[in-house]
């Protein structure tokens, strides 16, 4: 009997023991509390997480690189953020308007011989080589109208009609300076700086600048054996070297019915140019870069110029662009392909930037 006393008190002690020792396991286990991150609690997770990548990249990099090398990975990473560019702080100059007219001439002394006259290798007789005009574009800037005005006028445009020379052969026989005459002749508005270049220069020029990146309106594939060049360019948004982004201007086998052409080409190239160096982020070495630059040209717009022109310039991004194309018809005379003018259609389209 007593032994099984002993036991049920046992028992009920060992039941007592047990059952507080439940209630406290229960009592902390309902204490607990579970919660769904929210998209604020994740968006902070994701970025400690960064921190920790980028903390142990950083920290790889310091194991195994030199100090410069780190510099570099930082600078890098300060980079990769967004900046905003700062304002241009440039007082407003003194020059109301300005009018450029850009010359390309197809001058290039590494492929063809320009000073004699001869006999090529079949015995037939070559004439010395002439240096004609390639292209022209007409650029005005006025401040109270707060305008960049563009203008491309083809290079074959016939300016006497009896003897039916081009601006072209012009170039050659009368210079650099008749070149004023012809735009002054054609559109009414006065020249006032006259800054003319080489294609071979032109692609040097460029060098100066660096690669553009530009979209190419269409697959551009042509061969000028004359000329010696060739161009094989795919459309699209892409990088071009100094050396394919002339060749590109020099192209003129477009699609038919595109409504694409040369002129519209240099113009909107131009600007696309002009956008570029007008950025926040080349006004301080803008007139070192024109220093560089302006050797190539043949022209008497000077440094000290480009000074007092810099406020006009760089307020391209905040003026409107206008573009003008130059009324004609293209033709054929005696196997020549030109482009006859409309003067009259011309007097008003250029009227309102005379």
């Amino acid at each position: 009997m007593r032994s099984i006393r002993d036991f049920l008190i046992s028992f009920v002690l060992s039941l007592c023991i047990l059952g507080a020792l439940m209630f406290t396991v229960l009592n902390k286990t309902m204490s607990f509390s579970f919660s769904t991150p929210t998209l604020e609690d994740s968006t902070v997770a994701e970025e400690e997480t960064a921190k920790k990548t980028l903390s142990a990249l950083t920290q790889s990099e310091n194991d195994t690189s030199s100090g410069a090398d780190n510099n570099t990975v930082k600078e890098s990473a300060k980079n990769e953020e967004p900046q905003e560019e700062p304002e241009i702080a440039l007082p407003d100059g003194e020059v109301s308007s300005t009018t450029f007219l850009f010359v390309s001439t197809d001058y290039q002394p590494s492929l063809f011989n320009y000073k004699e006259s001869g006999y090529d290798e079949n015995g037939l007789y070559v004439k010395k080589k002439e240096i004609l005009a390639d292209a022209l574009l007409l650029v005005k800037i006025d401040r109270s109208s707060k305008t960049f005005m563009f203008s491309s006028i083809p290079a074959n445009t016939v300016v006497n009609k009896s003897t039916n020379k081009t601006i072209a052969k012009l170039y050659s026989e009368k210079g650099a300076s008749y070149m004023v005459n012809c735009v002054f002749a054609l559109t009414g508005i006065k020249v006032e700086h006259l800054m003319v270049i080489s294609i071979e220069d032109g692609v040097k020029a460029l060098k100066k600048i660096g690669n553009i990146s530009y979209d190419v309106p269409c697959d551009m594939v042509q061969v000028d054996e004359s000329e010696k060049y060739e161009i094989d360019l795919k459309a699209g948004y892409q990088e071009l070297t100094p050396k394919q982004a002339v060749s590109m201007l020099r192209f003129t086998d477009f699609p038919v019915g595109s409504n694409l052409n040369r002129e519209r080409l240099i113009v909107d190239f131009s600007r696309s140019l002009v956008y570029k160096l007008t950025s926040p982020a080349y006004i301080g070495t803008a007139v070192s870069l024109f220093s560089d630059i302006v050797g190539y040209f043949e022209t008497e717009f000077t440094v000290d110029d480009f000074k007092e022109h810099m406020d006009l310039f760089f307020s391209f991004p905040k003026y409107d662009t206008k573009t003008v194309t130059y009324p004609g018809y293209t033709t054929e005379v005696y196997g020549e392909e030109v482009f006859i003018p409309s003067i009259y259609e011309a007097v008003g389209a250029y009227e309102e930037y005379k």
